[in-house]
């Protein structure tokens, strides 16, 4: 059985699966199966990926085009390793992170592992070297109150498969802060965590990805709301809702911030009154912003 199940959605990316396919072979620590999604972009990309004749390389076709979190789902529901990770396709891993990855693991008997990544400019084909977060190696017990802060993307994180099968996790199709969704549910669990600095990623910064186009304002307040409010669902099944309110809070800001340049036209916000009513905004809250 492979110790790491890599999932990699493939949409439109045939400028750069290559790279990234060739990355995930390179590694040092070869027991992996890589679950390739086809999630039906209409380019070259699964096309390239088949020439690479590797038994470890398993394509997946959805019938058409879903979006990531469903390919992720896809992925993730077919993977048989011990760890999960998630690698985007225009991205590459360095050659030792999955043997990283392992040891830490091991070492430290956790459920899932934080990492860094390294930004490479798309335009000018140049790194920043230093990593793009800063985050301080260590065992940790975490919960929403103190990951709001913090980058919530998928590709930085590793899990073990048996603690997103215990939790029932999966990404919410069809929403653009799916990270946002898995990450606040997942460690609402108080899973045990390893923070390590290793730049073990490469992020491609380039203009048409969906982040660029988020920080552009090209953004459905509909999905921002959407997943506060099944967080929301989530902590009050779990009966933490009261000891979470003010992480809404810090996540809407968050978010709003991330969307600085929307346009605030009156249907957005005719949403942003009817999502704060929803949650019963300001009475709701009095106590918690007063502490």
């Amino acid at each position: 059985m492979p110790e790491f199940s890599i999932i990699i959605p493939v949409y439109k990316v045939e400028k750069y699966i290559r790279q990234c396919i060739e990355s995930v072979l390179n590694q040092t620590y070869a027991n992996f199966e890589a679950l390739v999604v086809d999630d039906c972009g209409g380019d070259n990309s699964i096309n390239i990926v088949k020439e690479y004749n590797d038994s470890r390389i398993k394509i997946l076709t959805h019938e058409q085009n879903r979006g990531l979190a469903a390919a992720r789902n896809t992925a993730l529901n077919a993977s048989i390793g011990k760890y999960i990770v998630c690698l985007d396709s225009d991205d590459w891993m360095e050659p030792d992170c999955l043997e990283i990855l392992k040891n830490t693991f091991s070492e430290h008997k956790t459920e899932s592992v934080w990492f860094n990544s390294k930004k490479f400019f798309e335009n000018t084909k140049k790194f920043d070297n230093k990593p793009m977060y800063e985050q301080q190696e260590g065992e940790r017990i975490l919960c929403p109150k103190y990951i709001a802060g913090y980058a919530d993307f998928t590709w930085i994180k590793a899990y073990t498969r048996e603690s997103v099968q215990k939790y029932n996790l999966c990404w919410p199709e069809g929403l653009t802060f799916e990270d946002g969704e898995f990450y606040f549910k997942y460690f609402t669990l108080n899973p045990k965590t390893y923070v390590i600095q290793n730049c073990l990623i490469n992020y491609r910064y380039r203009d048409d990805s969906i982040v660029r186009k988020a920080d552009r304002g090209d953004v459905n307040m509909n999905h921002l709301y959407d997943v506060i409010r099944h967080l929301r669902d989530f902590w009050i099944e779990k009966g933490v809702y009261e000891d979470y309110k003010i992480t809404i809070l810090k996540l809407m800001q968050n978010r709003i911030r991330m969307a600085k340049n929307v346009s605030w036209t009156k249907e957005n916000l005719k949403l942003s009154y009817e999502f704060l009513k929803d949650l019963k905004y300001p009475e709701d809250f009095q106590a918690q912003t007063e502490v």
